[in-house]
Order: C-alpha cells, then structure tokens, then sequence
C-alpha cells in the first residue's frame, strides 16, 4: 500500500489548509482511516479532529464513496472494490503555537500529526507529500526533500514528528557537532543575531552530545517562530 498527501492553502484568510491523501493498493471491502490523538512531546489526548470540515472520500473515478464515522478521531470508507481511494477535506489551522498549526498570507505551519490520517494499524508505511507553495518559498523541515514542495518520510512515526514551516522569509544558519548538522530556522519580522546564535546554541549542543554520549542523526532542525 502506497499513500501520498498533497496540501494546498488557496483560501488563508480563512485560516483552512486543504488536505487531498490518495491509498493505492487497497484490497478490502471497507478501510478505517484514523488521525492521532497524541502529539510527540505531550503527554495528553488530543482532539485534533475537531477541526476537520467537508471530509469526503471518492474512488478513481471520482465517483464519492460511502463512509461514516465511527469515533471521534476515525472513518470508515466503503471501498465499492476501487483499489485507489481519494480522501479530501479541509483542517482548520488557526492556532500559532509550539504544537499546533497556522496559516496565512506570509507562512504555511503545520504538524502533520494534527492533520494528516493514516490507515488503521498501518503506521509502518512510507509516505509521501507534495506542497502547493508558491515558487519563492523554502521549507523548514527535517523530513527528505527531493524538491522544496515535495518531501517523503520512511514511516508515519516520522511524519508525525517532523513539522514544517512553508515561507518566502525564512532565515537559516548551520553549524556542526560531532559529524551532526544542525540547521536553525527563523520565521518571522526579525533580525536573527547569528554569530550569538550559533555561539549559543553550539554550546548546548556539545554539553547535552557530551551527557549523552551519541546523537541518532545525521541532520537536526530548530524550528523558531518569531511572533508579532
């Protein structure tokens, strides 16, 4: 089973993103999709789905399928025995905070792990995400880039623990500890002091890699939103 995402935001005044997941490979008569209700680093449920709106699933024909909802954070599609399945629907991203998401006229902010279903008991497979962003933005995120809109995670655990930021002013700086890059993004009206930047944040680093003994990557993203 194959699943990729494509994330668009044409309306940002109203603070939607629109959100279209396609599952190649089904073989049921009937799919349950689920969006998490944890969130890496929190230790308490979420209730993400609240700000899910006109949810629909169709087949390859785009003929829309049957589903229903069957708990507060999970669907059930009736296949009608179409191997590729369309999800579309619309995610609220109003709130710009450390683990939420936010959209407007300058970024796109998102933790997929509010946003982006996955198959039920299939948190092990690849995915995919292509993002429709204007020519001019970078994207901030940890996740593999084959180009600035397209990016891929081997599983949904990464996924889930790789936020992004999608603008035309982000500011980055690197630095490197023990063969690990780490790449600090700013976001936001700001005039990053990077010599004290990089100073500081190389300090931290080496203290906490010399406690620690190893570090698991080979690449690392601060991810910094600078609020009005």
């Amino acid at each position: 089973m194959t699943i990729h995402y494509k994330l668009s935001a044409p309306h940002r005044i109203s603070h939607f993103i629109e959100i279209e997941m396609t599952i190649d490979g089904v073989d049921s008569e009937e799919i349950i999709l689920e969006l998490p209700s944890w969130r890496p680093g929190r230790y308490e449920l979420g209730n993400f789905a609240k700000n899910i709106r006109k949810w629909q699933a169709f087949n390859n024909k785009n003929e829309a399928l049957a589903f229903k909802k069957i708990t507060k954070d999970s669907w059930q599609v009736s296949t009608d025995g179409s191997t590729r399945i369309f999800v579309r629907y619309e995610y609220y991203a109003g709130q710009p905070d450390a683990g939420a998401c936010w959209v407007d006229d300058e970024m796109i902010y998102v933790n997929p792990v509010h946003c982006f279903l996955y198959v039920s008991g299939l948190l092990n497979e690849a995915c995919t995400l292509d993002l429709k962003i204007p020519d001019n933005y970078k994207v901030a995120c940890s996740l593999e880039k084959k180009n600035e809109s397209s990016l891929s995670a081997v599983d949904f655990n990464e996924l889930y623990d790789s936020p992004f930021i999608a603008s035309a002013t982000l500011q980055m700086q690197k630095y490197t500890v023990s063969n690990t890059e780490f790449s600090i993004w700013f976001q936001g009206n700001c005039r990053p002091d990077w010599e004290k930047i990089i100073k500081d944040f190389r300090a931290f680093t080496e203290e906490q890699l010399q406690m620690m003994g190893d570090f698991p990557f080979k690449k690392y993203h601060f991810l910094v939103l600078m609020l009005p």
